[in-house]
């Protein structure tokens, strides 16, 4: 899982120091330690969130981010959805099951970071 937490940190525009240590993208230095996205939702919604931008290049996009949990599986469930409104609707979106709300979200932010509709 620390190569999904790498991703997601290049992702967010973090980048490592010669000592290891990673800059954010405001140029503040943390240990690698501190910036757990797999853990922190908060972190999700504060670095990752953000670099969706939405499906159509020139804007006019909706970002919606649903939680949910599965009472039968007892897994925490998270959706992300980015609409485009500019000539044409489209959408993409993910979803993902784990057993803490930001894994959830860490999974499903994987899946739209690799398809091609939201690079």
């Amino acid at each position: 899982m620390m190569e999904l937490n790498e991703k997601l940190l290049r992702f967010a525009g973090f980048t490592k120091t010669k000592a290891g240590d990673l800059k954010d993208p405001n140029g503040e230095l943390h240990f690698d330690w501190q910036v757990d996205f797999l853990h922190s939702l908060d972190a999700c919604v504060k670095w990752i969130w953000p670099n969706f931008k939405g499906v159509n290049p020139d804007g006019g996009a909706a970002k919606s981010l649903y939680f949910g949990f599965d009472d039968e599986t007892g897994l925490c469930t998270c959706e992300i959805e980015i609409s485009g409104f500019m000539g044409e609707h489209r959408a993409v979106g993910e979803e993902a099951e784990a057993d803490e709300p930001a894994m959830a979200f860490c999974l499903a932010a994987e899946k739209l970071i690799d398809s091609e509709e939201v690079k």
